[in-house]
């Protein structure tokens, strides 16, 4: 069931769930992150808000990591470099497809539980005399949203990225890269145009630097 506050320029949706179904909610989001940052560490270091640093150290160090990043400020061959930010849709987690997204979820997570977070999500959502069937898209109202949301965000990084890039900026399952410490390394870093990424909830900052050559391909 949704209600919704009205602010005259505005509706906010509030959802409301049952009690007992809160609580399995909750327990079952307090380990799907428990699984993902303390054991599996699944979430690399660009994807951000996180608590590893508030947000003017996160500036601060994607700043010193453009700085350090080999060859940044060389451009005797003409080269380019660009910091692309980039905003993905306003309906970003709205628009999930679950028949993509479930196969996804049983990846790191046992195929019942995937099951259940994608029966949490086809459900008629009733207000008033209207109902809605909900088919596409992830509702706010579920206490694992938080995770779906960065797992769904990871997906999207990977797209962008590509799969060795990623496994790259992210480093060895066992010894995972700090943010934007991987550019210290030459060869690693000037292997790929892609000198830097972050994603801070659904705002992308991608640094490239380009070779002449390169440049032209991209005009």
């Amino acid at each position: 069931e949704v209600e919704y506050m009205d602010t005259f320029s505005s509706l906010y949706p509030i959802y409301n769930v049952v009690p007992s179904e809160k609580l399995v909610d909750s327990f079952l989001d307090q380990y799907l992150w428990y699984e993902a940052m303390d054991q599996q560490r699944l979430f690399p270091n660009w994807v951000k808000p996180s608590d590893v640093e508030p947000v003017p150290i996160l500036v601060y160090k994607w700043c010193q990591g453009i700085n350090d990043s080999p060859g940044i400020w060389d451009f005797d061959r003409d080269e380019s470099v660009v910091l692309l930010h980039a905003k993905l849709e306003d309906d970003f987690y709205g628009n999930i497809d679950w028949n993509l997204f479930r196969p996804l979820l049983e990846l790191i997570m046992d195929k019942s539980l995937a099951e259940y977070i994608v029966s949490r999500h086809d459900v008629v959502v009733e207000f008033k005399d209207m109902g809605y069937h909900c088919r596409k898209g992830m509702l706010r109202g579920f206490m694992f949203s938080s995770f779906l949301a960065q797992y769904w965000g990871l997906v999207i990084d990977v797209l962008l990225l590509g799969t060795q890039r990623s496994q790259e900026i992210a480093g060895p399952a066992r010894r995972p890269n700090p943010f934007m410490s991987w550019m210290r390394d030459p060869l690693l870093a000037t292997s790929h145009p892609i000198r830097g990424y972050c994603r801070y909830k659904n705002e992308v900052y991608v640094l490239l630097k380009y070779t002449k050559v390169e440049a032209d391909d991209v005009r």
